[in-house]
């Protein structure tokens, strides 16, 4: 298991989230992985496809309106987000900018992966890959310029740090939830919808072509990507089904995707829940 922080702060940070006040709250944060709007909402954890990843330069990414997005390393994919948010997972609780000592065991674990020499070294390159990044988002509600991991020291334990700044991507509930039983039996491209879907209470109308800039797919024409997309889409709702979401999709002749997304009913029962306790 991974151990508490082993420095010490002068002046406390926040947490990416409060302690939980019971049982209940924590076995629910237990089964969701948190992620700021800006990645799930860009190419910045996008679909790399096959073949050599593209070095970045002050390049800018694709992302909805409300974002502007600059992004300096080797190109990222799904898998790289895989374990950045469990890097997030086990800091959550935790000041920003405490360090969580863990192990490629437990990551790998995490990650639903064996514990092999193959892995590891792919671990260790995405770890590598993380590090070694520049992120510039700008934003009506502010702006963060600095990396994904602060610090990864990678011997037989694993010494991981978040930049503490990074704390103002997640400020405002600029952020989401996302049910990791449903996220980690999709596809990259199924990744990549079921978090944009998650950031929103009712996802709005979008554009397949739009769909199709946003998650950065290598896909030769429209077409080609619109069929990858409705195999795609059927594919979360059953994931959806599976684990107490609801998920419902059409792609009108105007190419216009519409979707009716309920994140877990037992975040909603719990949220309403808290609700009510809280103005009682």
């Amino acid at each position: 298991m991974s151990t508490p922080p082993t420095d010490t702060v002068q002046t406390p940070l926040p947490a990416l989230l409060p302690p939980p006040r019971g049982g209940g709250q924590a076995r629910f944060n237990e089964t969701m992985r948190i992620c700021p709007h800006v990645f799930l909402r860009s190419t910045v954890f996008g679909l790399t496809g096959k073949g050599k990843r593209k070095y970045f330069d002050d390049a800018l990414l694709a992302s909805t309106d409300e974002f502007t997005v600059r992004f300096t390393g080797l190109q990222l994919d799904q898998t790289d987000l895989d374990v950045w948010l469990e890097l997030v997972h086990l800091l959550r609780y935790q000041p920003v900018g405490s360090t969580v000592t863990t192990s490629h065991l437990e990551l790998l674990t995490m990650l639903g992966k064996a514990d092999s020499g193959q892995n590891r070294q792919a671990l260790q390159r995405q770890l590598t890959r993380l590090r070694a990044t520049a992120v510039k988002v700008c934003s009506v509600s502010g702006s963060y310029i600095g990396g994904l991991i602060d610090a990864a020291a990678i011997s037989k334990t694993l010494a991981i740090r978040l930049d503490p700044r990074i704390v103002e991507l997640f400020a405002g509930n600029r952020f989401t939830r996302m049910q990791h039983a449903v996220r980690c039996g999709l596809t990259p491209m199924g990744k990549w919808l079921y978090g944009y879907f998650s950031t929103h209470i009712q996802p709005p109308p979008i554009r397949v072509d739009e769909i199709q800039r946003l998650c950065g797919s290598k896909a030769t024409n429209l077409d080609a990507f619109r069929y990858s997309l409705r195999s795609t889409l059927k594919q979360l709702k059953r994931a959806c089904d599976a684990n107490d979401e609801t998920f419902n999709w059409r792609i009108d002749r105007a190419g216009v995707l519409h979707a009716d997304w309920i994140g877990s009913k037992k975040y909603v029962r719990w949220s309403q829940k808290v609700s009510t306790t809280s103005s009682a």
